[in-house]
């Protein structure tokens, strides 16, 4: 029979841990808690809450341990769900900065219900400082971003494929359904 490994560590998290990256040289290990809960008066509406996604940093030992470093490393964050290390620099930003994906469409605010203004999402890459978590910049990919000119072209209605709480964008050449990249 086949044995589990060792486990490493048990860290408590707190509101969903949903992606993770190392830093280029192993020792940190990045962690998204993407802020998701049950929302609403019959706590039956998933949602991601509105500034509540944080970034925990921890350390990795030589033996591969890890050690809480800074729970709320990067705080106030709209849906972190994707982590990465820029593994080459840029005339912008440095070889190691972290990049976390933000601004997903299931947001919700204090009361359980949903944002749908779009800008309000904040969707797109921010870009952080591995060391001291300071802001780099960014990459805005919502509509009216500064990269892409995303245009709506419905709001909400029923498309196939495009259920009422996502938003069919258009840019030159192409539609796209943005939260499940169908085309």
């Amino acid at each position: 029979m086949a044995r589990s490994p060792p486990l490493a560590a048990l860290i408590r998290m707190s509101k969903r841990p949903e992606s993770v990256a190392y830093s280029l040289d192993g020792r940190t290990l990045f962690v998204s808690n993407c802020g998701s809960g049950l929302y609403g008066s019959d706590r039956g509406k998933v949602g991601f809450l509105t500034g509540a996604g944080v970034i925990s940093k921890l350390r990795m030992s030589p033996s591969g341990r890890a050690e809480m470093v800074r729970m709320r490393f990067i705080a106030d964050l709209n849906g972190p769900l994707g982590l990465g290390i820029l593994p080459k620099a840029t005339a912008r930003y440095p070889q190691g900065t972290l990049l976390v994906n933000v601004g997903i469409s299931l947001q919700v605010n204090e009361s359980g219900e949903s944002v749908t203004d779009a800008k309000a999402l904040g969707t797109g890459v921010l870009f952080f400082d591995p060391d001291t978590g300071a802001r780099l910049g960014g990459i805005d990919l919502g509509p009216g971003g500064d990269r892409w000119r995303w245009k709506p072209v419905c709001h909400g209605h029923r498309h196939p494929g495009c259920p009422k709480w996502r938003r069919l964008l258009a840019e030159p050449g192409r539609v796209i359904c943005r939260d499940n990249g169908r085309r």
